[in-house]
């Protein structure tokens, strides 16, 4: 018991280094069941793969079928969203999302990039986790696009969903 205990603290914490140079292992993380009991914010978070055989405590990605534990208090929420819609993107040869904010979103967004370049984020939408991706530098203009191999009817629900949020 002791020992399974202490490998998922180290898969969770991505061993002690990594942790204690970013903060993770100050970190609250949710979980899925935790939704039972409270609705969390639509909006971006950091998240952490779940190690094999805990599955059922992350968040499944819809696209990926991999599994995901969030931060519960580092995440950006879509107050501030200014534009959502659909388009085609030629050099992925995909239909993708485009999503622009406005000033103050554009400050937030990178703003959190910057904190947390290098990590993977989630997009979190009606208790459902649609979209993870690593940040890989700071995003800067508050746009930002989510590609992915979606069916059409996923993409229109995505764009409803994050567009109850335009102001």
């Amino acid at each position: 018991m002791r020992l399974t205990l202490i490998i998922l603290l180290n898969a969770l914490f991505i061993g002690q280094i990594t942790a204690q140079e970013n903060g993770l292992s100050k970190i609250k993380w949710t979980e899925a069941s935790d939704t039972l009991k409270t609705k969390l914010k639509a909006g971006y978070y950091l998240c952490m793969d779940v190690p094999k055989g805990y599955e059922a405590h992350g968040f499944k990605d819809i696209q990926n079928n991999n599994f995901y534990v969030l931060s519960k208090n580092d995440f950006m929420d879509l107050s501030h969203v200014d534009t959502v819609f659909q388009s085609y993107d030629r050099g992925a040869k995909l239909q993708v999302i485009n999503i622009k904010f406005d000033k103050i979103g554009a400050k937030a967004l990178l703003d959190f990039t910057m904190k947390w370049q290098g990590f993977k984020i989630g997009l979190l939408l009606q208790n459902k986790f649609i979209h993870v991706a690593t940040i890989a530098s700071p995003i800067s203009g508050g746009a930002m696009t989510l590609a992915g191999n979606y069916t059409a009817n996923q993409l229109g629900d995505i764009v409803k969903a994050i567009e109850v949020f335009k102001h």
